[in-house]
């Protein structure tokens, strides 16, 4: 099941031209960036701050 997944998904990457490939790239990259800000945002009043440097 996970190996037809990951078969579609590669397929579907492989059929995108470089600027799509870029721009999916980039917009992943944000998304994770937010998550990220969201997380400290999260945790930041319970771990100190060099431990949030750390992680980051």
């Amino acid at each position: 099941m996970i190996s037809g997944l990951h078969g579609r998904i590669r397929a579907r990457w492989e059929a995108m031209d470089r600027n799509a490939r870029g721009a999916a790239l980039v917009s992943l990259g944000s998304f994770t960036l937010v998550v990220m800000a969201m997380l400290v945002k999260q945790v930041g009043s319970r771990i100190p701050t060099i431990e949030i440097l750390f992680f980051r």
